[in-house]
């Protein structure tokens, strides 16, 4: 099965996953691997989310305080890097169950055609 959004997206892998206690989550595509890693600060309510690349085929997702019942996420897509010489897009929602760090997470990753330079600077005109 193919799924398309609009004209513009074409879903890779999407999934969704239940976990406990804050465990981490890893996603592989291919050769690549997005891992998941939850934090709680305590001291700070606000929900966070920072990337740290491990080397070139393993991203951290760092999500901080990602604890709410009713869900957090991304609204759009966000670019992650390149897959298969197009744009590597990922877009999720976690909800919380409870305080003991279970989480339902719904995660689509997504492929974007890459445009020629010259229609990438006409299209910003």
């Amino acid at each position: 099965m193919r799924i398309r959004l609009g004209q513009e997206y074409d879903v890779i892998e999407s999934a969704t996953v239940i976990t406990h206690d804050d465990k981490d989550v890893s996603f592989k595509i291919d050769e690549l691997t997005i891992r998941f890693i939850f934090k709680v600060d305590k001291s700070n309510e606000d929900t966070s989310l920072s990337s740290e690349i491990v080397d070139n085929k393993t991203l951290n997702l760092i999500l901080t305080n990602y604890n709410n019942p009713l869900g957090q996420g991304l609204l759009r897509p966000v670019e992650l890097g390149s897959y298969n010489g197009d744009r590597l897009l990922i877009s999720f929602m976690i909800y919380s169950l409870n305080d003991t760090g279970a989480k339902t997470i719904h995660v689509t990753f997504l492929s974007r055609k890459k445009l020629p330079n010259n229609e990438q600077k006409e299209s910003k005109q």
